[in-house]
Parts: C-alpha cells; structure tokens; sequence
C-alpha cells in the first residue's frame, strides 16, 4: 500500500504512530517503519523497561528494517 500513490502517510503526534490514509476510498491502515519503532524503543528505555517483543517477523523487508530499527535503538 505504501507504493500505491492512493495512500498519504501520516504521523501521529500524539501516539507516535505513522499511518496510510486513503482519502478516496476512506481506508485508514496502521503499520511500524523505522521512526515509529524508534519511539516505541525511547518509551522502554525511558521507563527502563526490560526489552521489546513484536509480531509478524515475517512481514519485514528483506534488508530487516525494522528489525534494525530496533535493534539500533536499543543498543
């Protein structure tokens, strides 16, 4: 969806979300990239939290980004 020109990402600023949003068709569709996984990986460290977990593995790109994402926010 996110190379169909029919849908605009957006952030949220408040939840520190990105999300697709089709304005034709009324479609809202939520997902992780790289800056939403950095905020998330900033909330566990700020509350010293003891590690992240997530779902859907297989639906990372083949360069694992937002594996890394996580990864590099981590460390």
């Amino acid at each position: 969806m996110m190379k169909d020109s029919s849908f605009v990402r957006h952030w949220d600023e408040n939840s520190k979300a990105s999300y697709l949003w089709n304005e034709k068709e009324k479609i809202f569709v939520t997902f992780e990239d790289p800056e939403s996984i950095f905020q998330k990986a900033e909330f566990i460290k700020k509350h010293k939290m003891g590690g992240a977990m997530f779902w859907e593995y297989n639906e990372d790109t083949d360069d694992h980004i937002l594996l890394n994402a996580l990864f590099e926010s981590l460390k």
